[in-house]
């Protein structure tokens, strides 16, 4: 049987991705397909990086064609991350691709744990990432990172990102004394955020994760109607008071047209009494 475009198409069509949900056909990630006499070179494109599953994709397919098609297919996969749509009119920031916002109803229940191990799990699978501390009354992600190092200017208008462990951060908790309180009214608080975001010089970021405070409040409202953010998640434990807090939360962003990426239910294995 001759072998055709079409024909290499609807066979990987038969298999769907399970990280998609769909067949790559569907999902656009087929990106190329050449056809010689002896061999068949396949390249697809996943939208998100994911070493682990690339390479079970290259190994799958490969496989696959060439026993369907009696010659010799190679299968290529690479990644490159795009960014989405994001609430309202706004657009994204210049160097930074995809805004991920982790928040929670009310403090304590490991918010940012889970920001630090989302930003190493995506950097893991070959991301570039960053960690925004929006915390701003209580940053936590210097001690998190076991990061203390001033953010350097070379303007004296905006800073360079604090690089520690392979990620981009800052934090008002580098500029700031650790034992120093951040004793500010609601207006300067959202002054700092929007300093620490847009005055840092962030390197061509696929994902920035923005630490939030717990609450609705001011900073939860600025970022909401004034910064670009692609999707939220929502960080919860298992007491009933935390997951009211939590539905308030999902609420706030559901109000603002800014996606759930998924709830985190932190300290599950915890049996409330």
């Amino acid at each position: 049987m001759t072998i055709t475009k079409e024909r290499v198409e609807a066979l990987i069509g038969t298999k769907t991705d399970p990280y998609l949900e769909m067949d790559l056909v569907s999902a656009d990630c087929v990106k190329s397909i050449k056809i010689a006499a002896d061999k068949v070179s396949v390249e697809i494109e996943l939208g998100f990086y994911a070493n682990a599953h690339s390479k079970a994709i290259e190994a799958e397919y490969s496989e696959l064609l060439t026993n369907e098609l009696g010659v010799k297919t190679e299968v290529s996969c690479t990644s490159r991350v795009v960014a989405h749509k994001v609430q309202g009119s706004l657009k994204p920031l210049p160097n930074v691709k995809n805004i991920i916002a982790v928040s929670s109803g009310k403090g304590g229940v490991g918010k940012s744990t889970t920001s630090v191990n989302i930003a190493f799990s995506l950097l893991r699978e070959g991301a570039k990432v960053g960690v925004l501390d929006a915390d701003i009354y209580g940053p936590s992600i210097p001690t998190m990172l076991n990061s203390h190092e001033r953010p350097v200017s070379k303007d004296n208008e905006t800073m360079e990102p604090v690089v520690t462990q392979g990620l981009q951060t800052n934090s008002i908790g580098y500029l700031i004394a650790d034992k120093d309180a951040a004793i500010w009214r609601a207006p300067m608080a959202v002054s700092a955020l929007a300093q620490l975001l847009k005055q840092t010089n962030w390197k061509e970021l696929d994902y920035l994760i923005v630490d939030m405070p717990p609450g609705t409040g001011d900073i939860q409202l600025t970022l909401a109607q004034q910064i670009p953010v692609a999707g939220s998640v929502i960080v919860t434990t298992p007491q009933d008071i935390a997951l009211l807090d939590a539905v308030k939360g999902i609420n706030m962003f559901k109000k603002v047209n800014i996606p759930i990426l998924g709830v985190v239910e932190n300290m599950s294995f915890h049996i409330c009494s």
